[in-house]
């Protein structure tokens, strides 16, 4: 496994970018000359370079410094970063790239991926950026409909020389959540395998090693941070790795030893990706693990679930306070807590915010106002002898409380369930204030005030009801017409799959490939 030490570069700066925010950049003090001279006297075997600027806008910013660093290195270097056109891959050949990473144009070009990787064999690498098991364009700004592992099996038959591929989630969150993403992509796709983006410590290094198909990783913070030593990391990267079949048929590898702990791994593991990839798919498809876990895994699973996920680096670091002692350990234990998705640090730590107990009070009050206000209504009704107007309030409110709490409980308390229950109160509401300005009632007087009551009613209901809007989330139709026309290029295809919303249900439609191709000609070859 190859190590490539990652150099962003954003207005002529070395920078990261935490959850690819280009205004969140850390800003390092060591420029991307220094860094790539000191990258090799590491020992690196190759370098990658990003144009940041170019990342998000397209073209070429910082393209000096890059052509600096390709003409002082003695190693190979591949460049990324908003190179989108067949113009610019020619240009950045001539000034001396050894390989080419394309993201966005890859994807939303497949005549341009094809051209370039016939032009430039074994030179032409894709990124795939993936979140929620969807691919994102455009500096991760744009969700597509595509699925990684579609793609992959695409790029492979165009003749793409490597992937890199970038798990979002675990890179956003903490370094410990699952690489099932990156384990199901070394076995499934038969093309090397880049990981970016999930390397924080050494222990990162180790476990991306023993993934199937693995070649590389790309690191670039934890090299600028000094939270990784470059020349540990290669050694660890140089173990035996774990090939794609063992993790296909469930064969015991000869272990892997972690130089940065010192320690040898025990000779009676279950391949670590196959274990990764069947978390992954009991996960996604609903299923129950009764796998065993490390009561050592609980202590970081269960303060991850209270607020702290950083409780592993805090015990190393030294400091922590419990129980009247003071605590500085190596906790060789993993936070489990992404592999349930319904529990969350959010869930428990800030569950209670001020917007919550707001929208209980408003709850409370003008709920109990209300139900005393329907139960006035009824009185004044019933004394009045309006049976007709007083028992259409009481089906009506019955209907509509019975239909939220049902689908509520077999469904989910979802906003969408609301809007007939909301109606129906609605209407109680306006057939109970015509109760009170009948002429003739003693109470006709109060109507005006009593009407006050209900529009607050309705104020709070309104402030408490987000509605939902699954389709901004997609996919796009002509994203899903894409994948599923190249998927009808593979030999022997009768139809297509096309993902439409709601995209956590995994809904599809299948289409003709003969009619489809018809329809959008231009991916035809």
């Amino acid at each position: 496994m190859i190590i490539y030490p990652d150099i962003e570069i954003q207005d002529g700066h070395s920078v990261s970018l935490p959850r690819g925010r280009k205004e969140e950049a850390t800003v390092f003090e060591i420029s991307p000359l220094e860094a790539a001279e000191q990258f090799q006297i590491a020992g690196a075997e190759w370098l990658q370079v990003v144009d940041i600027d170019g990342v998000f806008q397209g073209g070429r910013f910082n393209s000096g410094i890059i052509c600096e660093i390709i003409d002082n290195a003695k190693i190979p270097v591949q460049v990324a970063g908003g190179i989108r056109t067949e113009q610019q891959v020619d240009w950045w050949f001539e000034h001396g790239a050894t390989r080419i990473v394309l993201g966005t144009a890859a994807i939303k070009d497949a005549q341009l991926l094809r051209h370039v990787c016939h032009q430039y064999p074994d030179r032409i690498v894709v990124s795939i950026d993936v979140r929620g098991g969807y691919v994102l364009i455009d500096g991760w700004q744009t969700r597509t409909s595509f699925h990684p592992i579609t793609l992959g099996k695409n790029f492979r038959d165009i003749g793409v020389a490597a992937v890199v591929y970038t798990d979002i989630d675990r890179f956003e969150n903490h370094s410990e959540s699952s690489l099932a993403g990156t384990s199901e992509m070394g076995t499934e796709i038969d093309l090397p395998i880049i990981s970016s983006g999930t390397v924080r410590t050494l222990d990162d290094i180790s476990l991306l090693s023993l993934l199937p198909n693995i070649h590389g990783v790309i690191t670039g913070r934890a090299l600028f941070s000094g939270a990784v030593d470059l020349k540990e990391a290669i050694a660890i990267a140089r173990e035996p790795g774990v090939d794609r079949s063992l993790a296909k048929e469930g064969v015991r590898p000869q272990p892997a030893s972690s130089i940065s702990a010192g320690r040898t791994l025990p000779t009676d593991y279950t391949t670590m990706g196959q274990e990764l990839l069947d978390l992954h798919r009991a996960h996604t498809e609903g299923a129950i693990s009764n796998e065993v876990m490390h009561h050592m895994d609980w202590m970081p699973t269960f303060m991850a679930a209270v607020g702290n996920d950083s409780i592993k680096q805090d015990l190393l670091e030294g400091g922590v306070q419990a129980i009247g002692r003071e605590y500085n350990v190596h906790l060789d234990g993993y936070n489990f807590l992404p592999f349930w998705p319904r529990i969350s640090a959010e869930d428990y730590s800030h569950g209670v915010t001020s917007d919550l107990v707001v929208r209980a009070l408003i709850l409370v009050v003008f709920g109990g106002l209300l139900v005393v206000f329907f139960l006035r209504s009824v009185r004044v009704g019933l004394r009045c002898k309006e049976t007709d107007q007083v028992l259409s309030v009481v089906v009506s409110l019955s209907v509509g409380i019975g239909y939220w709490l049902f689908l509520a409980t077999v469904f989910s308390a979802e906003p969408r369930y609301a809007v007939f229950p909301a109606f129906c109160v609605l209407y109680c509401l306006l057939t109970s204030v015509g109760i009170y300005r009948e002429p003739g009632r003693k109470e006709r007087g109060k109507w005006p005030k009593v009407l006050f009551v209900p529009l607050m009613v309705i104020v709070g209901f309104a402030s408490h009801w987000t509605p939902s809007e699954i389709r901004s989330d997609g996919p796009t139709w002509s994203a899903g017409l894409y994948v599923a026309a190249e998927g009808c290029r593979v030999p022997g295809a009768m139809t297509a799959t096309v993902p439409i919303i709601p995209i956590y249900a995994n809904w599809t439609v299948e289409l003709n490939c003969e009619e489809l191709l018809s329809a959008v000609g231009g991916f035809q070859s």
